[in-house]
């Protein structure tokens, strides 16, 4: 079955701010090329856009002694926005859905009105689904 627009799909599992800003950019440069992008959020990634959570946690997977003050001097000094302002910049700008792992969600205790910018719950038939049909997958 063909798409009629071309889509990315990208499978989040790390919360980590520098995976997310990873996701962020990729989605921003998706947009700007004219396409469909689909966000499934998974564990990690989940816990990261919960509403309480959210742009709070600045820890970075690999550099733990390299976090708050010293990363976020770098990410201005490379004019680099928060994740979650490029997330709600690509929303404004196009077609981005986000969606949670309905067991993830369940994990977390979560509902939609806890997550921010989350369309819906899915299955995981529905991340296979959305990367078969897509143009490019992308796991972070």
């Amino acid at each position: 079955m063909e798409s009629e627009e071309e889509k990315i799909t990208i499978v989040v599992f790390s919360g980590t701010i520098d995976r997310l800003i990873g996701m962020a950019i990729l989605t921003n440069a998706a947009i700007a090329m004219d396409y469909t992008v689909d966000i499934f959020l998974m564990l990690w990634s989940t816990y990261a856009f919960k509403k309480d959570i959210i742009g709070k946690d600045n820890t970075i997977s690999e550099h733990l002694d390299f976090t708050g003050d010293k990363f976020e001097e770098v990410l201005k000094t490379g004019g680099i926005s928060p994740w979650y302002e490029m997330i709600k910049q690509s929303r404004e700008m196009g077609k981005v859905k986000i969606h949670v792992c309905s067991a993830a969600g369940k994990a977390w205790s979560a509902e939609l009105k806890d997550l921010e910018f989350v369309d819906d719950f899915v299955g995981a038939g529905e991340i296979v689904w959305s990367s078969a049909e897509s143009k490019t997958t992308y796991f972070i």
